[in-house]
């Protein structure tokens, strides 16, 4: 199945070869329905099997680094609006004439903890947002490449921190993202091509160097001021 998967994305017109990577890298979260960078990595491959490759890359490195972008800051203002919006609704309600306080609760010793948890938490996530903004777009940037991209998207946006803030270091970071997975596929491929065993043991290495070791290194570094978060 993934033979036949890999030949009909191959001989897909490059317009809509185009498209159709981009619109799986804009739609898939966490691996659903394909992990983004098994398809930058199959992409990159496929490029170097159809005429003029580096223009192909090219246009894909563009249209998914775009994609990418479009959906990292769209995510961050959703999540600032929507917690905008939630606010004005609670100073709505709590200031209606006919609004009447319910008798407090009983609170559960869970409850006070959990509640406790969480203001820590968000007081993390604002102490992390702050930081990543005083060390430069550089910093926003290599989020771009762990796993802390989305779920930092969205709690910048609850604290209502403007998409804007963080766009300076979101396009050079998907840019850098998409590169690099292309690159590695690129690589792949073509060392699967020449059949050379020593080369694919190469790029499979480095496969998994920027698949599963990378993320990981760039998460460690951007959490190392406020130590809790993500804990």
């Amino acid at each position: 199945m993934l033979h036949t998967l890999i030949t009909w994305a191959a001989n897909l017109p490059l317009p809509l070869f185009l498209l159709v990577t981009a619109v799986l890298v804009f739609i898939s979260t966490g691996g659903v329905p394909v992990p983004i960078s098994a398809t930058l990595l199959l992409a990159g491959a496929l490029a170097t099997t159809m005429p003029h490759g580096v223009a192909v890359w090219v246009l894909l490195w563009l249209a998914c680094a775009a994609a990418l972008s479009g959906r990292d800051l769209g995510v961050l203002w959703i999540s600032r609006q929507s917690a905008v919006s939630l606010a004005r609704w609670q100073a709505h309600w709590k200031s209606s004439p006919t609004a009447s306080t319910p008798p407090a609760p009983q609170r559960r010793p869970w409850w006070g903890r959990w509640q406790a948890r969480s203001r820590a938490l968000l007081g993390e996530v604002e102490v992390l947002c702050h930081d990543l903004l005083a060390r430069g777009w550089w910093a926003v940037a290599l989020t771009r490449l762990s796993p802390l991209a989305t779920p930092l998207d969205i709690a910048a946006g609850a604290l209502r921190f403007p998409a804007l803030a963080f766009a300076g270091g979101i396009i050079p970071g998907r840019l850098l993202y998409v590169a690099l997975f292309l690159t590695v596929g690129t690589l792949s491929g073509r060392a699967i091509q020449t059949g050379n065993l020593l080369a694919i043991t190469g790029a499979l290495s480095t496969v998994l160097l920027v698949v599963i070791l990378l993320p990981q290194l760039v998460r460690r570094w951007a959490l190392r001021g406020p130590q809790k978060f993500g804990a």
